[in-house]
């Protein structure tokens, strides 16, 4: 019979522009187009005038943009000229692609997306193609010629899943293949995944879409009783017998079987045999009992359960994808403006994209339409005292499926399943919120909470898992092993677990475990452990507990170490106020909070804001610890320099007096608290011009620490940098130098050329030089350092960038201003480049023209300084890694 058409053109009515101006490409080369411009709804089926078309059609052309897959109609069509092509061979020469996007990813079945895409001006691409067709598609046939035990009807509210029926057809129709009897047989695959993801709402929508691939009929058994009554799958067998018109009437179940096997062969034409819900714990034995009678049949299965990969094709159902499972939610009641649509968009994530709960929660959002906005429904689902999702779903219409509407309770008949390593597994995955969770933390934690040696936590941790993932309760979430938890699994532990001893010992031993491991990042940075981190962050966004509280303070450590100041602030105020209540507030780890936000005020340069906390954490020393002890004078110490940091250098002055003559007293001279409040009143007296009592002082505290730190100690050549620049500001410049050139060679003794200390060390001698007079070394000197900065830290750091100015500095007192410019115009062009054309802090734009002025007009340390206050204020701009020697 000839063809009517030469092409049946499908596209979506969204995109009927483009699909016009393909349509025209193709008739200007004398093709045949089938185009229909009525405007079919995206979820309607299709029509008989399509049908008909597709049959008198050589060659379907899908318009394949990215909202075709969403189109039901567009759907039908392609399935039906996919299943016809079949017939004819390979299915991509009579169902050709138009690709408008710039990639394939959204384009299903794979075969299609792996075909040579045509373009929407290739006309003779296309029809050199149809020309070499000899005759058209012919129909797909009319469907299934029955359903046992009764006709399908789509779920009104089905979305996507497009890919995943593909998959299911792909393993159902592919090349036959040794399967469960070791034997060339029929198509078998299983539809896997959580309890109420919607296992049989895919396959009965995929029975309906594919209906014309399955001729003879669609045969659905339910198989969750198989495990508890065997002889329920007898029953259904006999009833399918009985509505074939065999007699089943005292013949056996395998008597049964035979007979519906010889009736379908005796029909000729390939069927879908559905065995839905097969429970996780019937073995493989009983599940080869449960496949189609005969090779015509082929067989879809749905489980929870991955334990079956053996026997044939999974197709794993996860999470719907974003824009799918909002157009689920909001089937029923749609958004009154953006801010409730970005609410319901969250929702759908909080509800982990899960069907059931997206269903559920949608209907009962529409029968509480005028009382409850998405927004209202989220802060509410958030609650930890009562599950919002049970209350909503009594509001429910029935689900497509006829499954019961409780989420809980669906996921609990998964739950119920696993041994106590595998609801262990969910506990503690329960702490996190769907947070993937690395194999070796639940190790670690498994033997923390029960003193597990390394191997026996190993091989629980593997028990576990595999009993989670086999029962489609975790998934791996990469190629790290990560274990990823669903959050409505989670949720459902929770509110089934109140209280739970068990998970409050796996929550103690999760903080203990996540302790540790920020712990060990102080010494190779926060990067490397940035799961841990995280998991921390959530563990803690609430703190429990005196240890919880003070893992909050670590990872608050972390964000003070990389600059952001004002997250580091707001975990240490929650910190605090759990210490406090959960401690009290003369506890050691309370006066320590106290400390750290302190100097975490003088970090963010609102030192003045700090002077509370100090105030605070002194009055606790005094009471807890009298004002004799050594941590209570210290404290006195630091108070001193607020005082001072006011303005006020005479009471600081006096009060360093009286706690250095107090400490003298009591701990001696030679102690650390004694030197650091002589150290801080030789500042003051150097600062009020006192410089010979500074000296005095200082070549006395230098002494102090030689003897009992040596040497190459910290504080040691803190006190020689000290001394060396009061010496320089006495106009003993050779006297500083001799003590830098010093502290270079104790450096290079201790640490080698290459330290961070010795790097130091250099750039302060070739500083002094150039205060000095001595020029010319110093800028010898410097461009060395320099060298070194580059290689170290890279040309674009901002301490590189602080180098090229001090050298640039060096070299325009020595007379050389061109060199000096070029390196001015360097240092300021990195500042900008770091500070980007992004600048969330008020006024920071304004600061930068500011500066630009500055620099401009030759004020050239007034513009570095706001600059260098700029970089300060916006430490998102900042390396990762600050090195302490250049902080």
């Amino acid at each position: 019979m000839p063809a009517a058409w030469d092409v049946f053109l499908s596209y979506r009515h969204a995109d009927a522009e483009g699909a016009r101006r393909l349509r025209d490409a193709l008739a200007a080369h004398d093709l045949r187009v089938w185009f229909d411009e009525t405007d079919i709804p995206d979820f309607a089926g299709i029509t008989e005038q399509a049908r008909e078309g597709i049959a008198g059609a050589k060659a379907l052309l899908a318009y394949y943009s990215a909202g075709y897959p969403e189109s039901r109609a567009c759907q039908w069509e392609l399935t039906q000229a996919f299943v016809a092509a079949q017939r004819h061979g390979d299915p991509r020469e009579r169902v050709l692609v138009v690709n408008p996007e710039p990639t394939p990813d959204h384009i299903a079945p794979v075969e299609l997306r792996d075909a040579k895409h045509l373009s929407t001006r290739d006309g003779a691409a296309v029809a050199r193609h149809v020309r070499a067709l000899a005759e058209p598609l012919g129909a797909a046939g009319p469907g299934p010629s029955r359903w046992l035990p009764s006709q399908a009807v789509g779920a009104p509210r089905f979305v996507g899943r497009l890919r995943e029926m593909w998959s299911i057809h792909s393993a159902l129709h592919g090349s036959d293949a040794e399967m469960i009897t070791g034997s060339p047989g029929p198509g078998v695959a299983f539809v896997t995944g959580l309890g109420g993801i919607g296992k049989s709402l895919v396959a009965g929508e995929y029975a309906l879409r594919f209906g014309p691939a399955h001729p003879g009929g669609v045969f659905w058994l339910r198989a969750a009783a198989v495990d508890t009554r065997p002889d329920d799958i007898d029953r259904q067998l006999r009833a399918f017998g009985a509505a074939l018109g065999i007699p089943v009437g005292g013949a056996d179940a395998t008597e049964v079987r035979g007979a519906l096997a010889h009736a379908i062969e005796r029909r000729g034409a390939p069927c879908l045999w559905i065995v839905d819900d097969v429970p996780s714990s019937v073995d493989a034995d009983v599940v080869r009992g449960l496949l189609a009678p005969h090779p015509l049949a082929r067989t879809l299965l749905t489980t929870r359960s991955r334990g079956y990969a053996g026997l044939a094709r999974q197709v794993d159902l996860g999470a719907l994808p974003a824009d799918d499972a909002y157009a689920l939610l909001t089937a029923q009641r749609r958004p009154e403006d953006p801010e409730e649509e970005q609410a319901a968009r969250a929702l759908a994530e909080d509800l982990g994209r899960h069907p059931q709960a997206l269903d559920v929660t949608g209907a009962g959002l529409k029968a509480d339409a005028g009382l409850r906005s998405f927004s209202g429904y989220r802060r509410m689902l958030a609650s930890p005292a009562e599950d919002e999702l049970e209350l909503v779903a009594e509001l429910a219409d029935a689900l497509p499926t006829g499954h019961e509407r409780s989420v809980a309770a669906t996921l609990a008949r998964s739950i119920d399943r696993l041994d106590e390593p595998g609801r262990d597994l969910l506990r503690l995955a329960s702490l996190f919120t769907a947070r993937p969770i690395p194999r070796r933390f639940v190790a670690d934690v498994f033997a923390d909470a029960d003193n597990l040696g390394g191997e026996p936590a190993l091989r629980r941790t593997a028990r576990a898992a595999h009993a989670a993932e086999t029962h489609s309760l975790a998934d791996t979430a990469d190629r790290n092993g990560a274990l990823h938890v669903h959050a409505l699994v989670s949720r459902t532990i929770h509110f089934r677990e109140p209280g739970s001893a068990r998970r409050e010992q796996l929550r103690g031993a999760a903080v203990a475990t996540l302790m540790r491991h920020l712990h060990t990042s102080e010494t190779s940075g926060p990067p490397a452990f940035s799961t841990a981190e995280a998991l921390a962050r959530e563990l803690t966004a609430d703190p429990r507990s005196p240890t919880e509280a003070n893992l909050l303070r670590e990872v608050a450590g972390l964000d003070r170490w990389r600059g952001d100041f004002a997250r580091a602030h707001a975990m240490l105020t929650v910190a605090l106020g759990a210490l406090k209540q959960t401690a009290g507030a003369d506890d050691p780890d309370t006066v320590s909070t106290l400390l750290d936000l302190c100097d975490l005020e003088i970090d963010r340069g609102t030192r003045f804001y700090g002077h509370r906390y100090l105030e605070e954490a002194l009055a606790s020393r005094r009471r807890t610890l009298g004002d004799e002890h050594p941590d209570t004078l210290d404290l006195w110490v630091t108070h001193a320099l607020f005082v001072g940091a006011r303005g006020n250098l005479p009471a600081m002055r006096d009060l360093l007096r009286r706690v250095l003559s107090e400490a003298r007293r009591v701990l001696g001279d030679e102690h650390r608290v004694t030197l650091t409040a002589q150290d801080r009143l030789a500042l003051v007296l150097a600062e009020e011009r006192d410089l010979d009592g500074a000296i005095v002082m200082h070549e006395q505290i230098l002494a102090a620490r030689r003897a009992t730190l040596g040497d190459a100690h910290p504080d040691t050549r803190q006190s020689l940098r000290n001394l060396a620049e009061t010496l320089l500001a006495a106009g003993d410049g050779a006297g500083a130098c001799a003590l830098y050139e010093e502290a270079v060679d104790t450096c290079r003794r201790a640490f080698g050329d290459d330290d961070p200390a010795t790097v130091t060390a250099r750039s302060d001698l070739a500083s002094a030089l150039a205060r000095a007079g001595r020029l010319e070394e110093a800028v010898t000197l410097l461009e060395d350092v320099l060298a070194a900065y580059r290689v170290r830290l890279g040309e674009e750091h901002q301490f590189t960038l602080a180098l090229y100015g001090n050298l640039a500095d060096t070299l325009d007192a020595n007379g050389d201003r061109a060199r000096a410019r070029a390196l001015w115009d360097h240092e300021f062009a990195g500042y900008r480049r770091i500070l980007g054309d992004e600048l969330p802090t008020v006024g920071a734009a304004d600061q930068v023209a500011a500066a630009e002025r500055m620099y401009a007009g030759g004020a050239i340390r007034e513009a570095r300084k706001t600059f260098k206050s700029l970089l300060v204020s916006m430490p998102r701009k900042l390396p990762a890694e600050q090195p302490d020697y250049l902080a």
